[in-house]
């Protein structure tokens, strides 16, 4: 899913890291598995977006993902809060993977 949205996206190389790495660091939370995977790379490629202050949930996204940014705001908010407790996290092998 993440490869089909990030092409809609027209995602550069740093939206798609930062996408990857919020969708590895989300991995582990078991508050996640709710998510369908669809649901959880749109929402990772949202919450990316908002993170660098770059993109829109646009039309295209929608049409690819099939899901409205309404309906991903939940996760969206989930997944930043995730994000703020990285550094902080027992499990540091996504941060060290992605700090290059």
């Amino acid at each position: 899913f993440m490869n089909r949205f990030l092409k809609a996206a027209k995602a550069d190389k740093k939206l798609e890291q930062v996408a990857m790495y919020l969708m590895e660091v989300t991995m582990p939370n078991y508050n996640f598995v709710k998510y369908p995977a669809s649901h959880m790379a749109a929402a990772t490629l949202r919450a990316a977006q908002l993170t660098l202050q770059r993109g829109t949930w646009n039309t295209a996204l929608q049409k690819h993902s099939q899901y409205s940014e309404a309906q991903l705001r939940e996760c969206v908010e989930a997944i930043v809060a995730e994000q703020a407790k990285a550094p902080t996290a027992s499990l540091h092998a996504v941060q060290k993977k992605y700090s290059h």
